[in-house]
This record gives structure tokens, sequence and C-alpha cells, in this order.
């Protein structure tokens, strides 16, 4: 199975960006663009914005999300299957090594504490979730969907511990990545 996501600074074979090509008829839902400071970033806020491409039955694994930041998505085409946990539940995740879908509970034992949230997102169904929530996702059909990361009050600190961790030399992004560039 397929699954490919594309950052809207991804560059296109004809030189372009995908932002110069999506950015012209995309928009935030107002509730989300409102209180997002990732936006006060000029031409880098697009970089907060990613497009997930998935063949049915590709999978996404176990993670929370990059720089400590809340996402909303949306569910243009196709159906997803979702689980999530929240960050407390850290521990019982193996540091995003189990997979929810299918856990090996003789390897990971403490699994069996979690207290997993499933559902599915539908075409035209959008979900927010806060920083530090762990999700993996399952494609129940060919789909596409839109994503945005968002940065406020209530995710800056986590954000600022992350970004400098992962924006250093020797980072998980390293100081030539785009992200960190904008940071």
């Amino acid at each position: 199975s397929v699954y490919a996501y594309l950052h809207q600074h991804s560059s296109l074979d004809d030189g372009r960006f995908a932002s110069d090509v999506m950015w012209k008829s995309f928009s935030s839902p107002k509730i989300f663009h409102d209180n997002n400071w990732f936006r006060l970033m000029g031409s880098c806020f697009k970089m907060m914005t990613v497009t997930f491409w998935a063949a049915h039955g590709a999978r996404q694994s176990n993670h929370q999300d990059d720089f400590g930041s809340s996402k909303w998505q949306v569910q243009i085409y196709g159906k997803k299957r979702w689980i999530m946990h929240p960050p407390e539940q850290s521990k019982y995740l193996y540091n995003g090594l189990v997979d929810p879908f299918r856990p090996d509970l003789e390897k990971y034992p403490l699994y069996t504490k979690a207290t997993p949230l499933e559902f599915e997102l539908n075409k035209g169904d959008i979900l927010f979730w806060s920083a530090g929530w762990w999700h993996a996702t399952l494609a129940a059909e060919d789909s596409l969907a839109v994503a945005q990361n968002i940065l406020n009050e209530h995710n800056y600190g986590e954000f600022k511990r992350s970004s400098q961790a992962a924006c250093r030399p020797g980072g998980s992004h390293g100081v030539r990545s785009p992200w960190c560039a904008c940071f």
C-alpha cells in the first residue's frame, strides 16, 4: 500500500513549490486560523500545511506530531481509520513502538492499560487534536486529506523546547531543515 505526504515546501518537477499551486485555492477554517501563531510567520506559514495521499490499506505509524504543535485535519476524499491516545498514556505506548492496529501484547504488555480512542474520518469530516496526542491511521479506502499545524498559547512552551532540540546541529531536523529556517 502506498502512503505519501506532501509538505507545501516540497519542490515540484517544474521548479514551483506545492504551496504555489495549492495555496491559491486553500484557506484554513476560520476557527483554526484566527488563533494560529504560525500565520505570523509570513510565507513560512505555508509549510505548516500538509496533504496526505493514501492508497487503500496504507498506514501511518503511531506518533506524536513534530514540534509540540496541535493540528487539524479534514478528510477530502475516502475514509481513514484513526486510533488515538492522550499524552498521559505515553508509557503504555513504548514511545510509539506499539502498533495500535495490531498490538503485540507479548512484546508490549503495558499496552493492555492503554485506552485507545478509535474512530473513522469520512469525506468532509474535520478533526482537531491537541499537542502530544499519539495517533496512527489506516486508509479504509483510497484517500486524500489536508492538515495544518497550530501554534498558540496552549502549546508554545512545548513548541519552543522541541523545536530548539530538533533544529540544533545533529537534531532530528537539523539547521538546514526548511521548517527550522523559519523557526
